[in-house]
This record gives C-alpha cells, sequence and structure tokens, in this order.
C-alpha cells in the first residue's frame, strides 16, 4: 500500500516522526513523505523512505495557489491513504482537495469531523507515541509494538569527514553543544551556557565540543563562542571546539549526534534527534515543559529546568508549548536564573563514574 504522510511542522517535530516511518517500513507499506524542506532533508538518506517531496505553503497572496499546488500534487501521487500528521487548518484544507479517499486525522484537526478517520492520543504521550498511533490501522500490531523512533542520515558524514576528518577517528570522544533555538525564549543565555562548557572541558579533558546550528543560530552561536573565549583568554578551551556550523548539514547532524558522547541543548530539533539515535541528551527547558510530549527518551538524559537545577518549582513555568518570541513575565527567570556551576555539577554528577 502507498502511504502518503504529510506534516510541515517544524523539524523537530518532523524528526519525532521516526516511529511513525519505521510502523509503516516495517509493515510493508511504501512511504512518501510531504514535508517543508527542512524535514526533508532529515530523511534524504533514510531508505524506510520510498520518496520525500517538498513542499512550501506560502503565505499572503500566494498561499492559496500553494494550497492548490501541494493538494495537486497528492492527488497526482495517489496514495491509497494520507496519514495527517499535522493539525493546522491549511493541512487541513490540503488534505481535502487532494482527493485522497482515505485520509487518518487527529480528532482535534481541523476538519477531521467531517470527513477524516479520527485517531485520538492523550496528553501523556510522548509526541512520537501520538504519531505512530496514526499508522495503528495500517499496520499489524506485532509491527506497531515493535516500531521504534529512528533517524537514518548520511553515515558517509561526507562534509564533516573532509573538514575534521581526525574527529572520526574511533578514540575522540566529543559531544555536540547546539545553544540556539528559533524560539529565544528556549534558549539558555549564552554567555551562562559558555560557562558550562567552560567547565564541562575543564572536568573532561579528553572532551572536545562540537558546535553546532543552523543559519537562524548565527546570533546565539557567535555570543556563544565569544562568550567562552572571554573564559578561556590562553586558548587552551577554544582549541577544543570543533565549530562544525557551516560543514554539518541536517543528514551529518543525525550521524554524528549517533556517535556523540551526549549533547546539550535546549528543547529544540537536536534535542529530538538526540532521542532518535539513542544518543544521551542534556536538555534545557524553560517556557516549555518535558512533561507534555516532548522531553528526551533516553533513560540516561536529563532535563535542565528549574526544578532540577534549583530544586523548586517556578509557579509561571511552564508557560507555552512550544517556546515564544519573547517572556510574557518580560524576566526570563526559568532558564536565566539556572547557575551554570549548578547546572555544570548536575552533568558531571550524572557523567562522572561514582566511587
Amino acid at each position: 500500500m502507498k502511504v502518503g504522510v504529510f506534516n510541515t511542522a517544524f523539524i523537530g517535530d518532523v524528526a519525532l516522526m521516526g516511529k511513525l516511518i519505521d510502523a509503516l517500513f516495517h509493515a510493508g507499506h511504501e512511504v512518501v513523505l510531504y514535508s517543508n524542506s527542512v524535514g526533508c532533508l532529515l530523511y534524504e538518506f533514510d531508505s524506510r523512505v520510498a520518496r520525500v517531496v517538498a513542499v512550501k505553503k506560502q503565505r499572503g497572496l500566494g498561499k492559496i495557489n500553494s494550497i492548490r499546488s501541494i493538494a495537486l500534487q497528492i492527488s497526482e501521487d495517489s496514495p491509497d491513504v494520507l496519514l495527517l500528521a499535522h493539525r493546522s487548518f491549511t493541512s487541513g484544507v490540503i488534505a481535502l482537495l487532494s482527493g485522497v479517499r482515505r485520509v487518518v486525522a487527529y480528532e482535534d484537526a481541523a476538519f477531521s469531523q467531517f470527513l477524516f478517520e479520527k485517531v485520538r492520543c492523550t496528553q501523556n504521550q510522548h509526541e512520537s507515541d501520538r504519531y505512530v498511533e496514526l499508522a495503528r490501522s495500517l499496520v499489524s500490531p506485532e509491527s506497531f509494538d515493535a516500531a521504534k523512533l529512528s533517524l537514518y542520515g548520511d553515515s558517509e558524514l561526507s562534509k564533516f569527514s573532509r573538514r575534521f576528518p581526525e574527529m572520526l577517528k574511533s578514540d575522540r570522544k566529543f559531544f555536540i553543544c547546539a545553544p540556539g533555538s528559533m524560539w529565544a525564549t528556549k534558549q539558555y543565555p549564552v554567555e551562562l551556557c559558555a560557562r558550562v562548557v567552560e567547565r564541562l572541558l575543564t572536568a573532561l579533558p579528553q572532551m572536545q565540543c562540537v558546535i553546532s546550528g543552523g543559519p537562524a543560530d548565527r546570533e546565539a552561536l557567535e555570543g556563544f563562542t565569544n562568550a567562552l573565549a572571554k573564559l578561556s583568554p590562553s586558548d587552551q578551551l577554544v582549541s577544543r571546539l570543533v565549530d562544525a556550523r557551516d560543514c554539518l548539514p541536517i543528514s551529518e547532524l543525525i550521524e554524528l549526534t549517533r556517535r556523540a558522547d551526549f549533547v546539550l541543548t535546549p528543547d529544540s530539533a537536536p534535542l529530538h534527534i538526540a532521542s532518535a539515535t539513542g544518543t544521551r541528551v542534556f536538555a534545557f527547558f524553560g517556557p516549555t515543559s518535558a512533561q507534555t510530549g516532548f522531553g528526551p527518551l533516553n533513560s540516561d538524559s536529563l532535563v535542565l529546568d528549574y526544578q532540577n537545577i534549583r530544586g523548586v518549582p517556578l509557579e509561571c513555568q511552564p508557560c507555552s508549548k512550544h517556546g515564544q518570541r519573547l517572556c510574557p513575565l518580560g524576566h526570563h527567570r526559568c532558564l536565566a536564573e539556572l547557575p551554570p556551576d549548578a547546572v555544570a555539577a548536575r552533568m558531571l554528577q550524572s557523567l562522572l563514574p561514582r566511587g
């Protein structure tokens, strides 16, 4: 059966569809993924996906034409069933106009009450589990239960290996730090993040730190590297930084994450990529909560939030499901008041052997 999967959400959300993709693939379905250009890059090297189709929802006057164009593309592909993994109004319109006879959507998705086969999920489910629920009626109980959240990228690490060939030696130990986020309120202040990394590198002399981020993270990455340089005027720590900003596409970030000892990141895409590669992650949570289905899945991971670091709850946390541009109360206490010494101590307590 040809199964179309539609999701044009943020890259972290699309990464969490790896479990849904896994269930469909092992049930023998032909999977066609419709996503935005960045989301498609996550599955560019994934043999479980027969084809990735990049779609673009335009804004303003071009929106109507883009909706028609995307719907026509899906119609011409003629999937036997379309799994609508995005709840938005626009996605609902596209599904309707596509003419696909069988559409499976969440019960709270736009227009689902009219034409779609509805799926109910609960708030306490992880987002990857909510995604795989869309496939329950299409796969055997065995395939459903055996599905795992997983991603597969460029195993050759083509671009990264040309720039940093020494980093891929089996004896190299490194962690990835991705300090940026498209939502400013999710970022741990870069000056504080730099102090955490400085303490980690001091306590873990065998480690190197790979800096990762996309074009949207440029300001955060510059602030982070500048702050770390001020903390290490002798360049001893800075020399152990591997600046991979311009040579680590998403497909390679997946595989480098798989090889990393751990990842330090806000509640953002690198967190979910780490969950999908089985990598330990230390994740900052400020305006959002790890309890709403977006927390790390690996048992040795650690949520770095106000409660876990300071030992007491913060009454205004969480204030958002996905993050915001500005703190609604104007203070950003949920992350600004996490002492870097305490953060590093918790991480080292988890990383270093006891005794």
